[in-house]
């Protein structure tokens, strides 16, 4: 180890130090025996039949999930314990625990805890050998279960809130929520409500405390929307006004609170037959809600639905390049950080990207940009040289100082057509496109700077961990979960790579029941994966190096959007209807 490297080493242990000394002063530790630790140990069930598995590792609590997550608990009495947005109260009759009570997002969830007799049962899954067996050969050929680390850093961006694309950082996890890993709305079966939306809109729910956001466009023309893999570049025609509408629900009931209309007119750009004037997926930071209508413009309302302000930003026409006659609708989502409001808009004619306060719509910066149309969304990131803006675009995937709007990275090599959104994990950030014949996926290291281009047959450099030419998805956006990234194909092909190094773990097709095709991406709670197709049918996946279907679960209607969590509830937004599974 250098001298330097030694001393920047000490100096992060006495900044650590310092930290943990004032924090002590505010958030005392509670000492607790192992001897009450090991008496909390065991297994506990809920009346839905959740289960959680409880031990002391490491002179700590740990809750292992059915889904296969494991979170350390602190201390905050000698029966009470959180792990930063949920508690646990343990149930403790004549010095007997009986069970617990588990509190997330206000919402109460009573265990009871098993006998040995009831624990061995308890119903063993029929595949449970086989992953045993499959899961100590991934083991033996390198591809272990996630770390602790990575499972805390999930853990980290995961909250009541969901304020955006994705949610917190375009990540798509909610741990510690447990919502459910099966359900069928026809049959009823976990259907909390579900509740009719006019129109046509892609925007996926956006939900903050206990509101919940999505746009529509309603036209008087009945709605036409084609799903399916093809190669059709053909627009809708459809002359005749149209109603952009934001409508706010309770997330609780269902029950529409607001809704208002931005503006009644003809589209000003056609649609393509898998699209709607109304794909944006809206930004909220709990205190303004903004929704985007591409070239019929930009409004900023209160919670409660009062309009603050409204920007026109002119023509936005995202089509087919070669061809100016075919237009498809805009598609890219805004985004909310630290009260500013950032927009990427890759269109036909003098693309930019620019920076707005969003309490007044005023431009803050506009940097221009080289490229034609694309529909990814922006992600803000943070890096050691302070936040970032990270855009996909066909020309290039690049990286902006989010203060200023100056390009500090850019890498090419991108597919004609970009929507995957880029995100940050594990230490790298993660770009990808997937329309033939350039699928490429990149693996950026935070502290790059300059041209990231790699030559022809070259995979890494200074400032790119990994890459790969091929793989890259067309629509939905891959997840990184844990220490496996996943990436589905448009065709349901389910692909995992260990995150920080790319190396291929597996490859398999979604067992759907119905059709594979898929537009909406990939989000993640409690060692599940969820994947929505366009046939509204969900497949849950076991999390980790081992390929494991849980469960196929159906909502009933055409589904061309990423479903949200929030409250332990997993909401989806069919063709005309949002549903609500708990």
């Amino acid at each position: 180890m250098s001298t330097l490297s030694a001393a920047g080493d000490t100096q992060k242990k006495a900044a650590a130090e310092m930290i943990s000394q004032s924090l002590a002063k505010f958030y005392p530790k509670v000492e607790i025996t192992q001897v009450t630790l090991d008496s909390y140990s065991g297994t506990y069930l809920s009346e839905t039949k959740s289960r959680f598995d409880i031990s002391r590792q490491d002179g700590a609590l740990s809750v292992k999930t059915e889904g296969g997550g494991a979170y350390t608990l602190d201390a905050d009495s000698q029966t009470d314990f959180s792990n930063g947005f949920a508690k646990l109260q343990f149930q403790v009759i004549d010095s007997a625990v009986e069970g617990l009570r588990w509190t997330i997002s206000g919402k109460e969830q009573r265990y009871r805890r098993l006998t040995e007799v009831e624990i061995a049962s308890l119903p063993k899954p029929a595949s449970t050998a086989d992953n045993d067996r499959q899961s100590a050969e991934m083991a033996s050929e390198g591809f272990p279960a996630s770390s602790t680390e990575s499972l805390a850093d999930d853990l980290a961006v995961s909250g009541r809130n969901w304020g955006q694309f994705r949610g917190t950082g375009a990540r798509g996890i909610a741990d510690g929520q447990q919502p459910p890993t099966n359900w069928d709305a026809e049959k009823g079966e976990k259907l909390a409500w579900k509740t009719p939306i006019p129109g046509l809109g892609h925007s996926c729910p956006v939900i903050w405390n206990d509101r919940l956001f999505v746009t529509t466009a309603i036209s008087s023309k009945a709605a036409e929307l084609r799903i399916g893999l093809y190669g059709d570049v053909a627009s809708v025609e459809d002359d005749t006004e149209h109603e952009f509408v934001t409508f706010c629900l309770n997330a609780e009931t269902g029950e529409i609170l607001w809704k208002q209309t931005a503006c009644k007119k003809t589209p000003r750009v056609k649609r393509h037959l898998k699209s709607t004037h109304a794909n944006s997926t809206v930004a909220t930071d709990g205190t303004y809600v903004v929704a985007w209508f591409g070239s019929e413009g930009v409004y900023c309302y209160t919670m409660d639905g009062q309009l603050v302000w409204e920007k026109d930003l002119g023509l936005l026409d995202s089509g087919w390049f070669y061809d100016r006659d075919y237009q498809w609708q805009f598609g890219a989502s805004p985004i909310l950080y630290n009260h500013r409001l950032v927009l990427q808009c890759d269109i036909q004619d003098q693309s930019f990207i620019a920076m707005y306060d969003v309490a007044t719509g005023n431009e803050i910066w506009k940097t221009n940009r080289d490229e034609i149309p694309s529909w990814s969304t922006p992600t803000v990131i943070e890096t050691p040289a302070g936040l970032q803006i990270v855009t996909n675009a066909t020309g290039a995937a690049r990286g902006y100082d989010f203060e200023t709007g100056q390009e500090i990275w850019q890498i090419k090599r991108n597919s004609e057509i970009a929507v995957p959104t880029p995100f940050a994990a594990r230490g790298l950030i993660y770009i990808s496109s997937g329309y033939r014949p350039i699928q490429p996926i990149y693996a950026i290291r935070l502290d790059a700077r300059g041209d990231l281009t790699l030559d022809e047959g070259v995979v890494r450099s200074e400032y790119v961990a990994w890459s790969d030419t091929k793989g890259g998805p067309y629509m939905p956006t891959p997840i990184v979960y844990g220490d496996y990234l996943y990436i589905c194909s448009n065709t349901g092909i389910l692909t995992c790579h260990q995150a920080v190094t790319g190396e291929l773990v597996y490859k398999k097709r979604l067992p759907m029941k119905g059709s594979r095709s898929f537009v909406g991406s990939p989000i993640a709670a409690d060692g599940h994966l969820y994947l929505t197709s366009e046939e509204g049918e969900t497949v849950v996946i076991q999390a980790g190096p081992t390929f494991n279907l849980i469960s196929n679960n159906f909502c009933g209607e055409n589904c061309l959007t990423t479903p949200a969590i929030s409250n332990g509830t997993i909401y989806i937004r069919g063709q005309s209807h949002i549903f609500a599974f708990r």
